[in-house]
């Protein structure tokens, strides 16, 4: 009598228990993907609000119109 009386609601209580879990997986999955969405749209909003569209800095720029120096010459 003792073990049905303990057995018999905790049959009751695990699907309300795995529910519970679900749901809260679920929630934490959303709070994870809201998380990303969030920072790749400021990723891009900060992308789209820069001078250069390119990406090339100024330094770069000189460097790269610069010829490579000779290193044959004695």
């Amino acid at each position: 009598m003792f073990f049905s009386s303990i057995f018999i609601p905790l049959l009751y209580l695990i699907p309300i228990l795995f529910s519970h879990l679900q749901i809260f997986h679920l929630f934490c999955t959303l709070i994870k993907s809201t998380k990303l969405l969030s920072q790749k749209q400021i990723y891009w909003g900060f992308l789209k609000t820069t001078k250069n569209p390119k990406g090339i800095s100024g330094n770069q720029k000189r460097r790269r119109q610069k010829p490579p120096p000779d290193t044959f010459t004695l």
